[in-house]
């Protein structure tokens, strides 16, 4: 069955992983294991003793049921004792878990220093110690638990044998379920670990239940023993959980850890294999099967046959692009968009803003609705019908389609949600950090410059924020450009659009700067709330947006050596009474 194969082939794995630790750091392993007992036992008698402590605070003497040890002291001496012991045990814990840490970093260290290799990644060495100390805390959540059942077995069989039973059923139960549903297999997949959490506490709540139950019933019950029990039964399920939820955390990872652990593995170029899962509904399912149901759950038009007949590169990885010829019902030429799992949220950002304008309203192809190819989105589009831009004309049509956008006024309800998510360009400049900038000033001209900015930069922000908003596309590259029939230019990515004021991502050199005013005046030929835009607000935004772009990226210098630009634009406003 698909479980057991799943926990065989993480067993296979993470046992050659263990001996490499093994043979490498030995006794850090063997100290992380034993003190991560130490740890679970002592946290154990931590929460266990307040217990009794209460139970004798409300008694009138020492319980009968408590330990005969007990019974030799008196009421008061014996609840300060308990409650010594149970600081010492505490501390104890604490003391386990700083061991514990700090053989895991030795441990994560020779093995490091062992693979004699080049560092691979940034954070390799964290890695290896979550590695380490999951490997660890697995084992001996095997040991605990293997004790523990021992001991009930002993003390209170009825509640080992619900406890064994009950983790087998939910095995077998999990592994049928998979088995019959691809879709519970699925699920499973987004949500093993509140799974597993869920199946852990409902297997402590029947083990709680059938002790209540046995009560019920009249048969002699320990109370001590129940307590035990319950106290343990707990512990136990909370390894259990621990160790499966270790394993989803450490497998996924399995490429990158055999390539630390292991001398003669390598990092391997594709060490993602979700990512890999989108490529394979092209690649092993042929399209022709599914276009058919996806074009009929995004548009509502039923084709009979749909084959792809053109591949699209995006520039942008795991997007997937291609136009599909429909026949059979549907006559239509369509361009599919197929999202990878890390593109998630380009997809929800692309479908809500296209799905709240209407057509032709930004200069992108016709968006005709949005589905899920098994686990993916996919936004269907009207395949644009004209030829790509040339080379040459690249340039000019960036300009177009910066300016194109601008023509687009955003829906009020668009405006407010985008606000209450992301700040604007006001906000964002008014965080800027002037310590950092005067890192990058290389002589006295620049630095009165800079102070100036500073000074008026609250009355910029003020500027910058009555002009009105419109929606900015950063990603035009030419892999993205199509014409539309009537030869108007457009662009195929949306996933990561903003909303900033006419006039931010405008070119920042002088000549096409110069250039705002003429394709501002067509925007107002659109927008009735551009009339009262003046050019030279428009070109500050250009430029400010591009200094607070710069700052982001940290290229300080490249952000002081734009402050010049912004000052000679301020004063000329300042001359006409517009900036102080």
């Amino acid at each position: 069955m698909w479980l057991i194969y799943l926990i065989k082939a993480y067993l296979g794995w993470a046992i050659s992983i263990c001996r490499r630790i093994i043979s490498l750091a030995a006794p850090q392993l063997g100290l992380v294991v034993i003190f991560t007992i130490v740890s679970q036992l002592a946290r154990l008698l931590a929460f266990f003793l307040p217990v009794k402590i209460i139970i004798l605070i409300g008694s009138d003497g020492v319980p009968r049921y408590f330990p005969r040890a007990f019974l030799e002291y008196e009421r008061e001496p014996l609840v300060i004792w308990l409650g010594v012991a149970t600081v010492g045990f505490y501390i104890t814990y604490l003391i386990a878990e700083k061991v514990v840490e700090i053989f895991t970093e030795k441990s994560a260290e020779r093995v490091l220093a062992h693979t004699a290799k080049l560092a691979l990644f940034e954070n390799q060495d964290e890695i290896v110690g979550n590695a380490c100390r999951k490997l660890a805390e697995s084992i001996a959540a095997v040991v605990f638990g293997t004790l523990a059942i021992a001991l009930l077995a002993v003390i209170y069989p009825l509640v080992a044998g619900v406890i064994v039973g009950w983790v087998v059923a939910a095995l077998i139960g999990t592994a049928l379920a998979g088995m019959a549903s691809a879709r519970f297999r699925a699920w499973l997949d987004e949500n093993a670990g509140d799974f597993i959490d869920t199946v852990s506490t409902l297997g402590f709540f029947i083990v709680t239940a059938t002790i209540v139950a046995k009560f019920i019933a009249g048969f002699e019950l320990p109370i001590l023993f129940a307590i035990i029990s319950v106290l343990l039964t707990r512990q136990l399920l909370r390894r259990i959980d621990k160790t499966f939820t270790n394993a989803l955390g450490l497998y996924p990872k399995r490429f990158l850890i055999n390539a630390l652990f292991l001398r003669n593995h390598h990092l391997p170029t594709d060490r993602n294999p979700e990512q890999r899962r989108v490529w394979d509904l092209l690649t092993t399912n042929p399209p022709r099967e599914w276009l058919p149901s996806l074009l009929l759950g995004a548009t509502g038009e039923v084709a009979a046959t749909a084959e792809m007949t053109r591949w699209h590169e995006t520039g942008v990885l795991d997007i997937i692009a291609f136009d599909v010829k429909a026949t059979g019902g549907s006559e239509r030429d369509y361009l599919v968009k197929l999202f990878g799992s890390k593109r998630r949220l380009a997809a929800l950002h692309e479908a809500t803003l296209l799905g709240s304008l209407d057509p032709g309203a930004l200069p992108a192809p016709t968006f005709l609705g949005s589905a899920l190819a098994g686990d993916y989105h996919c936004h269907i589009f009207e395949r644009p019908a004209g030829e790509p831009p040339a080379k040459a004309e690249l340039k000019e049509v960036r300009l177009d389609l910066t300016a194109d956008c601008w023509q687009c006024r955003p829906p009020g309800d668009l405006v407010e949600r985008y606000r209450r998510s992301h700040q604007l360009l006001a906000q964002r400049l008014a965080g800027i950090d002037f310590e950092r900038l005067k890192l990058a000033v290389t002589s006295p001209r620049e630095e009165v410059g800079l102070a100036s900015f500073s000074k008026r930069l609250k009355r910029l922000c003020e500027t910058v924020g009555t002009v009105p908003l419109a929606i900015l596309n950063p990603d035009l590259k030419s892999e993205s450009m199509a014409r539309l029939g009537d030869g108007r230019p457009v662009t195929l990515q949306w996933g990561r659009w903003q909303m900033e004021p006419v006039g931010a991502g405008w070119p920042t050199d002088d000549e096409v700067l110069e250039q705002l005013p003429l394709w501002l005046d067509k925007a107002r030929e659109k927008r009735d709330d551009l009339a009262a835009v003046r050019p030279e607000d428009a070109q500050l935004v250009a430029l400010l947006f591009e200094i607070d772009a710069l700052v982001g990226r940290q290229r300080y210098r490249s952000a002081v050596e734009l402050i010049p630009a912004v000052l000679k634009r301020t004063r000329k406003s300042a001359g006409r009474g517009l900036i102080p």
